[in-house]
């Protein structure tokens, strides 16, 4: 929690009083409320921690980093942005978050063909028997981001970076199992997962890209995001930190 409140302090570098975010907005002209639709498709993973420094865990995080790997995921919503200035605004919304990790593996085997007792072979190409299967750890939230925009450039296109935080609830999570068989059948199922997964976490989110404007009303962003989980997923000997980089597109429309 310590380390939180130090990241917030530091993504507020600057300060404006009153009078100067006044004259600033009559200088600017600009519209202050802007409404937006948002999209992410994301390239998800996550980091491990050794939380009880045993190496048997040491172990057991070697052998996950050399089979799990990344999935796509995304993240969508609506953002509702205030301009403070020309330059600096604040923005907050609420988003909907898919998230996670997989292990694929398609060269499954079963043992020996060949009876031992009989001598009699199986039958190992038949369809009914699998020949890959996929696990894939799913984490789906509810995202409240806030963030602080900053604005550089006069032109209907403009350079835009961000910072922020973004409180993710947990709506629900689990593991799917996908079955692949050589007649190109699959079969699906779904658990819950066999520890607990934490309700609520917070993300540091960092992103720089475009702002075009198409009208004086309407314009859309293009922005590169990274996003990683500052607190662990679970309280398990091995603890897991989600993470997500993506290219967001919004398109806003100001309201006044």
């Amino acid at each position: 929690m310590r380390n939180i409140l130090i990241f917030i302090i530091l993504l507020f570098p600057f300060s404006l009083n009153g009078q100067e975010v006044i004259d600033s907005l009559k200088k600017s002209g600009k519209n202050q409320i802007s409404v937006g639709l948002v999209f992410s498709p994301d390239y998800c993973f996550r980091t491990l921690h050794n939380n009880d420094g045993s190496t048997s865990s040491a172990v057991i995080i070697d052998l996950r980093n050399s089979d799990e790997e990344p999935i796509m995921g995304f993240t969508t919503g609506l953002d509702v942005f205030y301009r403070i200035t020309s330059k600096i605004g604040f923005e907050t919304g609420l988003q909907y978050s898919r998230q996670g990790y997989q292990i694929q593996k398609n060269d499954l085997f079963f043992g020996d063909p060949i009876d031992p007792r009989y001598g009699y072979a199986y039958d190992t190409s038949s369809s009914m028997i699998p020949s890959g299967v996929r696990f894939i750890s799913n984490y789906n939230y509810l995202d409240v981001p806030l963030r602080v925009v900053l604005n550089f450039g006069k032109n209907r296109m403009r350079f835009i970076t961000s910072v922020g935080l973004t409180t993710n609830i947990l709506v629900s999570s689990g593991q799917i199992s996908i079955l692949k068989y050589k007649d190109s059948r699959d079969k699906r199922s779904k658990n819950d997962f066999l520890h607990d997964i934490k309700t609520v976490n917070v993300t540091a989110t960092l992103s720089a890209g475009i702002e075009y404007s198409l009208t004086d009303k309407l314009y859309f962003r293009g922005e590169p995001t990274f996003r990683y989980g500052l607190l662990e997923i679970n309280d398990d000997p091995i603890t897991t930190f989600l993470w997500r980089a993506g290219l967001a597109f919004g398109c806003y429309y100001t309201l006044r």
